[in-house]
């Protein structure tokens, strides 16, 4: 079979791979996959290697994860232990009240304490516990700002979220973890590209390896 570029190559790999391993939600073999420079997601397929932007491809799955919500069916959060107390000047908490409705869908909870402050009660699940609050303040501070408006409300907030908590350059993953990023991926539309769009994965040829030497 002829391909016309690497990335029809890497996804007829990795649709071949999902076809026979579609009862698996963790197909791929632990000595196939690893982190490389704490920056990408390195996976062995076939006698190739696709290297994986770690950031970008959380990025595109939180996304995908969160438009569907905010357009459809509300997001289960996580209750939090300890609820976050957020202080609020009447710019803010206006800005807030603009984005609400589409927070509550991602999994985030609220309720009153003051004129001048909220309670988060909950959060979406992807957001690590102690995070909530500058991911809050980061949301606020964007979407406060006199801007030009280019992008649907749903589709930037979609943007800025899934952004904000997406696994970072120079962050450890574990093993677990790169496995679902790597399946989650390719159940996307358009694995390709982050929301941002830029480019996501990259397929090295063994061939293009063996040109070295």
């Amino acid at each position: 079979m002829k391909y016309k570029s690497s990335v029809d190559r890497a996804k007829s790999y990795v649709n071949d791979l999902l076809k026979r391993n579609d009862k698996s939600s963790s197909f791929i073999l632990d000595e196939k996959i690893w982190q490389l420079n704490k920056k990408y997601i390195a996976v062995q397929i076939s006698a190739d290697i696709l290297i994986i932007n770690q950031h970008r491809a959380h990025f595109k799955i939180l996304y995908d994860q969160f438009l569907e919500a905010i357009n459809g069916k509300t997001l289960g959060g996580q209750t939090l232990l300890f609820p976050e107390k957020i202080e609020l000047n009447f710019d803010l908490k206006s800005t807030l009240m603009d984005i609400l409705p589409f927070l509550e869908k991602t999994g985030f909870r609220f309720r009153e304490f003051s004129d001048e402050s909220l309670i988060v009660s909950s959060i979406p699940t992807e957001i690590a516990w102690g995070s909530e609050k500058l991911i809050l303040e980061s949301l606020l501070q964007h979407f406060s700002l006199p801007k030009i408006k280019t992008l649907p409300l749903d589709t930037e907030l979609a943007t800025i979220l899934s952004k904000n908590i997406a696994i970072k350059e120079n962050e450890f993953v574990d093993l677990n973890q790169l496995k679902e990023i790597f399946n989650k991926l390719f159940g996307c539309s358009n694995p390709m590209y982050c929301p941002e769009g830029n480019k996501i994965y990259h397929l090295i040829k063994c061939t293009d390896i063996d040109n070295y030497f």
